[in-house]
């Protein structure tokens, strides 16, 4: 990428003065010594900003506390690589051990692994896929009443359904010791599922926003 390219891309979009300091670091790299990081390893695409925090890109700008992009593009925005990378790595440190947030009115209150579970969980989906979660929290149900519930045909609930499983293997390893979703049984042919009550408790009163900063929900 050309210097005078960069230059023009971040002194444009650069308008808030933390905007324009980023700006300036990423010049300054520019300018730096030889043993400075290259302008590729000081910047960071959209992408690869959503691999990093294990989202997909159009989830990526709903992820609390997401580092302020240092330029817009149509393309995608770009980021500095250092801000992302610690970002991630202090979000998923938090996920994994189940770290306490201060809550409003609960200061000192313990997260549950079910609470930094499903806080991994939203962060892995979309709204759209919080409002099927949330309506399978509320007692048992099988494809067919989850069908009627929605008012979708049961082979779009089944591929719903299904879509779920990457996201909830990928919170499983994420968050130490995090359970499966639903406990199912199959009874004359038909299969029920029911989201096990540590999850149901949180996500029943939890919004479908995204989670805090520090990967725990808001309620």
């Amino acid at each position: 990428m050309e210097k005078a390219m960069v230059m023009t891309m971040l002194q444009f979009n650069a308008r808030e003065p933390q905007e324009v300091a980023h700006a300036r670091e990423v010049l300054d790299r520019l300018d730096g010594p030889a043993t400075a990081p290259a302008l590729d390893d000081a910047l960071m695409g959209a992408a690869e900003a959503a691999e990093a925090l294990g989202v997909r890109v159009p989830n990526l700008g709903q992820v609390a506390g997401l580092p302020r992009p240092v330029a817009r593009l149509r393309c995608g925005n770009i980021y500095l690589a250092r801000e992302i990378t610690d970002f991630a790595t202090a979000r998923n440190a938090r996920l994994a051990r189940g770290e306490a947030r201060q809550k409003p009115g609960a200061a000192g209150s313990q997260e549950s692994v079910a609470a930094a579970a499903i806080a991994d969980l939203w962060g892995r989906t979309g709204p759209s896929t919080h409002e099927f979660i949330k309506a399978t929290a509320d007692g048992e149900f099988s494809m067919a009443d989850l069908a009627v519930k929605l008012g979708e045909p049961p082979s779009s609930i089944r591929s719903r359904f299904a879509n779920l499983g990457r996201p909830i293997n990928a919170m499983q390893k994420a968050v130490p010791g995090a359970p499966k979703l639903y406990v199912d049984d199959k009874r004359e042919g038909v299969w029920y599922f029911t989201m096990l009550e540590a999850y149901r408790n949180i996500v029943l009163r939890t919004d479908l926003g995204e989670p805090y900063s520090d990967g725990s929900l808001p309620t």
